[in-house]
């Protein structure tokens, strides 16, 4: 929960206002934390797409989401691999991080300064 603060005040200190969570896990604890944590946090409205493992419905119910009307800014991906789904998703909707929205991850993946742009990245070594 204490992470998901940190990532929702970094983002909301650059004037984002509408955050999307992509969760693979949601029933796990921290998961349920995090969104726990999401949730609670005034002035930015968030939603959750809680996919599992299930890449056709990221795939899908992403672009959805990244069109509506009142779009998220910014995306915040329970890890790193969600991110790199997420960085193939924008570019096929011809969107730029973090021109067009913002992409941080929660992770501890050594290779996410390697993915173009680098991933802005709150590191939970394990």
């Amino acid at each position: 929960a204490g992470a998901m603060r940190l990532a929702l005040a970094h983002l909301a200190e650059r004037g984002h206002r509408r955050v999307l969570f992509l969760a693979r896990y949601p029933r796990l604890a921290v998961t349920a934390a995090r969104i726990a944590a999401l949730k609670a946090h005034r002035g930015i409205a968030a939603e959750v797409l809680a996919v599992g493992t299930d890449r056709a419905l990221f795939d899908r119910e992403l672009p959805r989401l990244l069109r509506a009307r009142a779009r998220p800014t910014a995306l915040i991906a329970s890890n790193s691999i969600l991110a790199l789904w997420a960085l193939r998703v924008l570019r096929q909707e011809a969107m730029t991080v973090p021109g067009d929205v913002a992409l941080l991850a929660f992770d501890a993946a050594d290779w996410t300064d390697l993915t173009d742009p680098p991933l802005t990245v709150l590191r939970q070594p394990v």
